[in-house]
This record gives structure tokens, C-alpha cells and sequence, in this order.
């Protein structure tokens, strides 16, 4: 599973995306071998059971990448862990597709904590929640940085300028490869629930 998602993290962090191609194909492998696996060791009813639940980051991050806070790429991968990783090891009562989306989560709002404290010094401008808000003339010094309105949005720059045609500053929030902050919490979140 964390092999799968090497090429993807690493295409999420320097292009903010990742081809479907890649998610649909080898989220296929894995899924099936995971299945193969499962069944052999749980019965068919109480496995059902076990991804019926561990469905439920997924439908989580369907939610956020349907309110444009995430992306498509982001639900795909949570897609394939859920299906890859329905059973808790070790007797743990929650799937961890659930515990991996939630330390994912957690390790991402705290990088994004950090990155707005840096940037807006760097910049001159302030921290606002978990963006900034700098002024329109240092905007353009920032990489994937959106107007919160625009998160995900393809033309950065636009979207930027369009956010400083009625203001000197602009508010932005960073976007973040969600899907590198999933293979970091995968082997974590793993290493965790058989400490449990």
C-alpha cells in the first residue's frame, strides 16, 4: 500500500496533481490482492461490515473535495486505502483508513499552521486562521497559494489578481499535497494501532 503511494506523493507535492490513471490502475492491484487476502482470513459478511466502515474517511473526503477543499486525486487515495485497509489489526475497533485520514489531517492543519507563520513573515503580511493575508504586490512570490475561494483552482494567478483588483491585500490559503501527508500517515498510523 505505501509503495503505491510513493509516485503519487511525490507527483502530488510537485504538480499539485496526480493522474486518475494512476489511482485507477494500481488502486486496482490492490484492492483486488487486498480482497483476495481478506477473504481468506475473515468471513464474507463480517469483511463487508469491515469496508462498510472503513468507508466512512472516504465519504469524508468526498464531502471536503465536493466543498473544493480538497482534490479529486486526494479522494481517489483515500478510496484505495479504504479499500486496501478495511480490517483493524490487532483487535482495534477502528478501520485504519479512518485513524490514517485523521493523523493525515492533523499533521497537514499543523504544517499549514507552521507554513502561515512563515510566509507571513517572510511577506510582511498576517496570519488569518490557517492562511495569510499578505499584500497584492508579494502575492506573486507565493506557489500554490490560493484566495479561499479558489483552492484547487488551476490558474493561480488569476485567481490571485482577480482577489487584488479590489483590494491592496489579499487573503490565501496554502494548498497542500494531501496525499504526501497520507503516505506519512499510513506506516504511522499502522505502527500506532498494534501499539494500541
Amino acid at each position: 500500500m505505501t509503495a503505491l503511494s510513493v509516485a503519487p506523493a511525490a507527483l502530488d507535492y510537485m504538480f499539485r496533481s496526480v493522474p486518475e490513471a494512476i489511482w485507477y490502475l494500481g488502486g486496482k492491484v490492490v484492492v483486488v490482492l487486498s480482497v483476495l487476502i481478506y477473504l481468506t482470513m475473515y468471513p464474507p459478511m463480517e469483511l463487508a461490515v469491515y469496508y462498510l466502515a472503513s468507508a466512512i474517511a472516504s465519504a469524508a473526503v468526498a464531502a471536503a473535495a465536493l466543498l473544493g477543499y480538497m482534490g479529486m486525486g486526494d479522494l481517489w487515495a483515500t478510496l484505495v486505502i479504504s479499500l486496501s485497509l478495511p480490517v483493524p489489526p490487532g483487535g482495534s475497533g477502528l478501520p485504519p483508513s479512518l485513524l490514517i485520514i485523521l493523523v493525515a489531517s492533523l499533521a497537514e492543519v499543523v504544517t499549514r499552521l507552521f507554513a502561515s507563520v512563515v510566509v507571513s513573515r517572510r511577506l510582511g503580511g498576517r496570519r488569518s486562521g490557517l492562511g495569510v493575508i499578505v499584500p497584492c504586490n508579494r502575492a506573486g512570490e507565493l506557489s500554490w497559494w490560493f484566495p479561499p475561494s479558489k483552492l484547487g483552482s488551476e490558474d493561480i494567478f488569476g485567481a490571485v489578481a482577480k482577489a487584488c483588483e479590489s483590494s491592496d491585500e489579499v487573503k490565501l490559503e496554502p494548498g497542500m499535497p494531501f496525499v504526501l501527508f497520507l503516505l506519512i500517515a499510513i506506516p504511522v498510523t499502522l505502527i500506532l494501532e498494534l501499539l494500541m
